[in-house]
């Protein structure tokens, strides 16, 4: 059974839109409006990265077998898939580097009678596929969540710098919660208003927000004020009938140096402790607690948590949500 490419954006989950290139099927998180703005700046081409995209279906097949392409979409170029049956890891495959583009064929066998197939794609690469062939299957039902989630954030909302896609925070939290997430996060981003669809065609029940850690390290709060507080005041005209929820930045290795006049992190998260109390629809959640103070949960830089750090960041974050959820 070859999927149809109707078929196929059934089956993808935690994408808004898609594009045909070269007979593979792209699938994207950010609206078309985001992706030109998003082209225009530093950050391109992290726009077009599959971050918190996954295939999900039941099927009787025995075997699943597709063609892919992978384009560059982040600073990282390694990329990898990881299989899921009956919710259960059963391997991963990929590259701990490569040339962009770079072309292969995904394969797995898979155990006889109806299980539900899942394979995250790669977090910080984007993905296409095409010719995705479930050999021997008579049917393939598309799965569906409960709830739906937008995440907007940095690198760490990305997926930096996990090499299992499906370790992510924000996959964790999908997987706890059975919600569908909408991953809109981007390496080296901050608060910007601009990136903001107004118009996104996803009502979320529940939205969260992770910024800071840039904010803070790169810009001095001339820059930062009035792109904060434009951003909260878009946001919440956005999402007004979400829940939303602002993570405090995360503990880093550096967070007592003097940065741009903020002063330690600690005053940055203050700051937003203070600005945010205006919005009742704002719930904030302490971040410097969510991932251990150590270097075993970190990447060498003690800044981006590595797949340890985010089973701890989404146990935490977890606990949290739940209290309001």
């Amino acid at each position: 059974m070859i999927l149809t490419a109707e078929q196929m954006n059934q089956a993808v989950h935690g994408h808004i839109d898609r594009e045909l290139l070269d007979g593979y099927c792209f699938f994207y998180r950010f609206t078309k409006a985001q992706r030109d703005y998003y082209k225009n700046t530093k950050f391109t081409p992290k726009e077009r990265a599959s971050s918190a995209m996954y295939l999900e279906f039941i099927t009787d097949a025995r075997e699943i077998r597709f063609e892919y392409r992978q384009d560059q979409a982040s600073s990282q170029t390694f990329f990898f898939f990881d299989l899921y049956i009956d919710g259960k890891m059963v391997t991963k495959e990929g590259q701990e580097s490569y040339t962009s583009p770079y072309e292969g064929i995904y394969e797995a066998i898979l155990p006889a009678g109806i299980k539900t197939v899942r394979i995250y794609f790669p977090n910080l690469s984007a993905t296409g596929i095409r010719n995705l062939d479930l050999v021997k299957a008579t049917f393939c039902t598309p799965t569906k969540r409960t709830r739906r989630s937008i995440a907007y954030g940095d690198s760490i909302t990305q997926g930096y710098t996990s090499l299992s896609p499906s370790l992510t925070y924000v996959n964790l939290i999908g997987e706890a919660l059975d919600a569908e997430m909408y991953d809109l996060g981007i390496g080296g981003e901050c608060f910007e208003p601009k990136m903001i669809d107004e118009h996104y065609p996803i009502k979320a029940d529940f939205v969260t927000v992770a910024y800071g850690t840039n904010d803070w390290s790169h810009c001095s709060p001339k820059q930062d004020e009035p792109l904060r507080k434009g951003f909260f005041e878009k946001l919440v005209k956005a999402h007004g009938d979400s829940k939303i929820f602002v993570l405090l930045p995360i503990w880093r290795g550096n967070q007592n140096a003097e940065n741009e006049g903020y002063g330690p992190l600690e005053n940055y998260r203050n700051l937003l402790r203070e600005e945010l109390k205006i919005y009742p629809q704002i719930t904030v959640i302490e971040g410097e607690n969510l991932v251990p103070h150590h270097p075993d949960f970190f990447m060498p830089d003690l800044l981006h948590p590595n797949a340890l750090g985010f089973t701890q960041y989404a146990k935490n974050l977890l606990t949290e949500l739940k209290k309001y959820l």
